[in-house]
């Protein structure tokens, strides 16, 4: 099917979005499936900027404490209290939402429990992923 606004730019969309959009319809997804991979694909195409609800977002305290252990991992629920002024009820609330998405492992070292970034998981957060290639760009462009 041709559109009337197809030229050379749109393949550059038009190709991710309609695999994606094939899939999803050759694994029988339902319409809020389908909606949410289109929506997570253009924010791939860094069209927009999608997160999804579910996830943490870096400016939560969650997210705070994810951009922490990815500074300094293996911190404890103490550490991380005493870095960010706040209680260590709130690291562990903060902490339960980071395990819920996968985003964090937790470690018994020596009788006490060490946090640390979920390197394979965590690569696909979109906030970290929009972060990175943010990031990229700018170490680009100072080289």
């Amino acid at each position: 099917m041709t559109s009337a606004h197809d030229n050379k730019r749109d393949h550059v969309l038009r190709e991710p979005l309609e695999k994606v959009v094939a899939q999803a319809i050759a694994n029988n997804a339902k319409t809020k499936e389908l909606v949410e991979t289109i929506l997570l694909e253009l924010d791939e195409q860094n069209l927009i900027a999608y997160t999804p609800r579910t996830k943490v977002n870096l400016f939560t305290p969650a997210g705070r404490l994810l951009v922490m252990l990815i500074e300094r991992p293996g911190l404890t629920i103490r550490e991380m209290s005493v870095s960010l002024g706040c209680s260590t009820t709130a690291i562990a609330h903060a902490l339960s939402l980071l395990d819920k998405d996968k985003l964090i492992t937790r470690t018994k070292i020596k009788g006490r429990y060490e946090y640390r970034v979920n390197n394979q998981t965590s690569r696909y957060h979109p906030d970290l992923r929009r972060l990175i290639r943010s990031l990229q760009d700018i170490l680009g462009q100072s080289r």
